[in-house]
């Protein structure tokens, strides 16, 4: 196997805090662009490399900071981002809106992710801060496999473009977005899996402005723990749908999975009923209301293969089911580190 390490400046012993706290500005790498076999990136320091095709591409331990990772074209098989880390920022003077992209690969490959903590404001209106933006990204990149990564203080988590069919995002864990834990608003056969989205506006997306007709695709979600969080949008404190979806969306199937609401009265609820409708297939699951106001009696639940339960009941599962996650599901900066991240959010400190 050809495998290419790309050997970044690094900063051991500095907490990925400092990257968020903007510390992480005299770190920016350069601005040379090279090419290894399909990949390009940013680095202050070009090194004289074979570009030949490379079955792995290795990102040790970098520490990108504010700059973006882009691949157009990959030839590799597999991407290895475990330990390195982004910030992601789609707002203020210092921007990262897309710090880790893929732009057309070979099918099939394979990305194992770090840690992208971001500085997207969790205070300011919904509508005030809308630039458009994800932590990690793919685009023309059929059977894409998204594994590992940490993600927080994003706008969107995860983003699925087109050109993406059959993905896999796995062992995941996101918290504190302002828009969508995962957007797929393409309609891309998927499946996403063993994952923890802890706080986030809008849970998975897929449908967009003028969709095709997708009805035929099938998005799978099997062991995912899903909470919704209230922000500030359009001046009112609220959180979207789980799903955002229509009627040329996927159909959806959903095994042993988590959804949690905070808000009864959240905007979207008839994209839930519609979601509810759409999904073809569910077993295991739980619906949690965390409030102490019971649903309405119009409030869209699920059927067979649903156990709703509600305030105090509902919260002592999440914080069961999410703390058991953690525990069984480390980054690669270890559990502890992973733990940080999600229990404080855009602004904690990593380290084991």
């Amino acid at each position: 196997m050809t495998r290419h390490v790309l050997q970044k400046q690094r900063f051991t012993g500095i907490p990925l805090m400092l990257f968020v706290l903007g510390i992480a500005s005299s770190f920016v790498l350069g601005s040379v662009l090279d090419r290894l076999g399909g990949l390009h990136f940013f680095d202050s320091d070009p090194a004289t490399l074979d570009l030949q095709a490379s079955s792995e591409v290795d990102l040790s331990e970098a520490q990108f900071g504010y700059s973006q990772f882009r691949v157009n074209g990959n030839t590799s098989n597999s991407i290895n981002a475990r330990s390195a880390s982004w910030v992601v920022s789609n707002y203020g003077d210092q921007l990262n809106a897309y710090p880790f992209l893929i732009d057309e690969s070979v099918p099939g490959v394979k990305v194992y992710g770090g840690t992208i903590l971001g500085t997207v404001p969790q205070d300011l209106d919904w509508l005030d801060i809308y630039n458009n933006s994800a932590a990690v990204m793919v685009r023309d990149a059929p059977r894409a496999e998204i594994y590992d990564w940490t993600i927080t203080g994003a706008w969107d988590g995860i983003r699925i473009a087109a050109g993406s069919d059959d993905f896999r995002i796995e062992n995941v864990a996101i918290s504190a977005v302002r828009d969508d834990a995962v957007e797929n608003d393409f309609g891309a056969n998927g499946a996403i899996a063993n994952s923890l989205f802890d706080g986030v506006f809008s849970g998975i997306s897929i449908t967009h402005n003028a969709l095709p007709d997708v009805r035929q695709n099938v998005v799978t979600m099997d062991g995912v723990l899903l909470r919704m969080q209230s922000f500030l949008f359009k001046g009112r404190t609220t959180h979207q749908s789980p799903f955002k979806i229509e009627t040329n969306s996927p159909s959806m199937k959903i095994y042993d999975s988590v959804i949690a609401i905070e808000d009864v009265d959240h905007v979207g609820v008839e994209r839930l009923r519609m979601a509810w409708s759409k999904t073809t297939e569910a077993s295991g699951n739980f619906l949690l209301n965390l409030s102490d106001r019971p649903f309405p009696a119009k409030y869209p639940v699920p059927g067979d293969g649903w156990t709703v339960l509600q305030g105090q009941a509902a919260r002592d599962h999440w914080t069961t089911v999410k703390e058991d996650w953690i525990r069984a599901n480390p980054s690669p900066a270890g559990s502890r580190a992973r733990y940080q991240i999600m229990l404080l959010g855009p602004s904690s400190e990593e380290g084991e």
